[in-house]
C-alpha cells in the first residue's frame, strides 16, 4: 500500500505538489471553516423552508397510484397544481431513492455540497420550484454563485499560493 509514496520521493514534480499541499494545510484551516459555515447556514435554511416538500406528488383519485407524467415525476404544491383526475398527496419516498431531500440537516448538507460542485443542482432546483414556488431560485442561486464560484476558488487560491511559494523555494 505504501509503494505509491515511494514514487513521491523519486519524482521531483510530484514531490513539489505533495509538499505544497501539506504546507497549505494550516492556511486551509480558516478557509475550510468559512466554507463549512456557508454550507451549514444554507443547509439550515433549506431544512427550515423545504422539509417534506419533495414527497408531494400527484395521485390518481380512483386507485391512489402515483402519476409519472411527461416522462418523469410530477411534483405538486405551491404554484404547481395537479391535472384533472389527480390530487396532491404526500408520499413516503423522496426522489433519487430517498437521497434528494431537505428533511434533515445531513441531507440538506448533501444538497448544498451537490449545488456547490455544480453537479445536478438545476434538477434539484426545478423539483423545489414545482413543489414549493418559483421563488426557490432565490435560495439556490446564492449557493451556486457564492459557493461554487467564490469559496471554492478561494480554497484553490490558498493551495496555489502555497504551491507558488514551495515552487520558488525549490
Amino acid at each position: 500500500m505504501l509503494r505509491p509514496l515511494r514514487s513521491v520521493t523519486s519524482i521531483k514534480g510530484l514531490q513539489i505538489l505533495v509538499l505544497s499541499v501539506l504546507t497549505s494545510l494550516p492556511r486551509l484551516k480558516t478557509t475550510t471553516i468559512v466554507l463549512f459555515s456557508f454550507f451549514l447556514v444554507f443547509a439550515i435554511a433549506q431544512t427550515q423552508l423545504l422539509t417534506g416538500l419533495l414527497k408531494r406528488r400527484c395521485v390518481r383519485i380512483e386507485d391512489g397510484t402515483r402519476s409519472d407524467m411527461e416522462g418523469g415525476e410530477y411534483f405538486c404544491g405551491g404554484s404547481n397544481t395537479c391535472p384533472e383526475g389527480y390530487f396532491c398527496g404526500k408520499q413516503n419516498e423522496n426522489p433519487a431513492f430517498g437521497v434528494t431531500n431537505c428533511d434533515n440537516i445531513f441531507y440538506a448538507l448533501l444538497i448544498v455540497f451537490q449545488c456547490v460542485t455544480l453537479e445536478g443542482w438545476s434538477d434539484i432546483m426545478i423539483m423545489y420550484q414545482q413543489s414549493f414556488s418559483p421563488i426557490a431560485i432565490i435560495l439556490f442561486l446564492p449557493i451556486v454563485f457564492i459557493g461554487a464560484f467564490f469559496l471554492i476558488n478561494l480554497l484553490l487560491a490558498v493551495i496555489n499560493s502555497s504551491f507558488s511559494e514551495t515552487h520558488s523555494e525549490q
